[in-house]
C-alpha cells in the first residue's frame, strides 16, 4: 500500500499527464467512426442511479467529457447551456472519471438538473477515457439517433460548429 506522500506523487504526476488544456478543437480520426456506441455505466450524482448507455439510443447523443475543474469544458458548458433551446432535441451525457464529488459539483454550479436532455454521470471504471485513449479535455462524441458514432472533437468546440453537427445527427 501507499503511504500519503505517495499518493500525492501519484495524483500530481497522474494530473500532468491528463488534463486541462485543450482550448481550441481538433477533429481526430479515431478509427471509431461508424462503429456502434459501446456499452457501459455512469454513477449519476444521486449516488445510487447507474445510466446505462444504451438508453442514449433513438435520438442524436453528444458523449461530452469534462473535468470539474477544467476553464475549457466549464466555458463550453456555459455556452451549451445559452444554446439549450435549438439543442433540445439532442441528448447529453456528460462524464467524467474523476471524482464523485467533482461531478456532482459541477452538475450544482451548472444548474444541469433543470434540464431533461442532460444526463450527468461519474465514469467509474474509465471505460470512456480508455476507449477513446485521451489525453486532456474537453473532448466530444457525437453519436447519431441510431447510435453510431459520426464526430469526434478534442478540445473546446466552437458553439457554431457544435450546433452544426447536431443537427447533421438525425
Amino acid at each position: 500500500m501507499f503511504n500519503r506522500k505517495e499518493v500525492l506523487i501519484i495524483a500530481c504526476i497522474s494530473l500532468m499527464a491528463f488534463s486541462c488544456n485543450r482550448p481550441v478543437e481538433t477533429n481526430l480520426i479515431t478509427g471509431k467512426e461508424g462503429q456502434p456506441l459501446p456499452t457501459f455505466n455512469l454513477l449519476l450524482p444521486d449516488s445510487s442511479t447507474i445510466y446505462h448507455t444504451d438508453q442514449a439510443k433513438g435520438k442524436p447523443t453528444v458523449f461530452f467529457f469534462f473535468g470539474p475543474n477544467c476553464p475549457y469544458c466549464q466555458q463550453q458548458m456555459e455556452e451549451m447551456k445559452a444554446n439549450m433551446i435549438e439543442l433540445e432535441d439532442v441528448q447529453f451525457v456528460l462524464l467524467t472519471g474523476e471524482s464523485f464529488g467533482g461531478m456532482k459539483n459541477f452538475a450544482e454550479r451548472n444548474g444541469l438538473k433543470k434540464y431533461a436532455n442532460v444526463v450527468v454521470g461519474l465514469d467509474t471504471a474509465n471505460f470512456f477515457l480508455k476507449y477513446y485513449k485521451l489525453s486532456g479535455y474537453p473532448f466530444n462524441a457525437f453519436y447519431n439517433k441510431k447510435g453510431v458514432l459520426q464526430y469526434v472533437y478534442d478540445g473546446q468546440v466552437k458553439m457554431e460548429k457544435f450546433i452544426s453537427m447536431t443537427q447533421r445527427l438525425n
